[in-house]
């Protein structure tokens, strides 16, 4: 990240949310209808050795038995700004 100049990464891909976390799901906002945008994924910062996962409220079980995060910012289908979401 620091020789290409990149602070911040915002992973959207199933297998890289995986890599990061242990997240797996069977569906994801990506497969879903074009209103639907893929807000789901988790940001990883180069001065931090955690990650934020955010996600939609309803896969916050998955979250907290099944990954390694430890702060995940939840948001509803219709806000407009997920990191105003609640955190877990």
């Amino acid at each position: 990240m620091p020789r290409e100049g990149i602070d911040l990464l915002y992973l959207t891909a199933p297998e890289s949310m995986c890599y990061i976390s242990g997240y797996r799901s069977i569906w994801y906002e990506a497969q879903g209808p074009k209103g639907w945008p893929p807000l789901s994924g988790i940001a990883v910062h180069l001065d931090d050795d955690k990650f934020i996962h955010f996600d939609a409220p309803e896969h916050m079980d998955a979250i907290e038995n099944e990954t390694v995060a430890t702060d995940a910012r939840l948001f509803s289908s219709n806000s407009d700004n997920p990191a105003d979401g609640s955190s877990k």
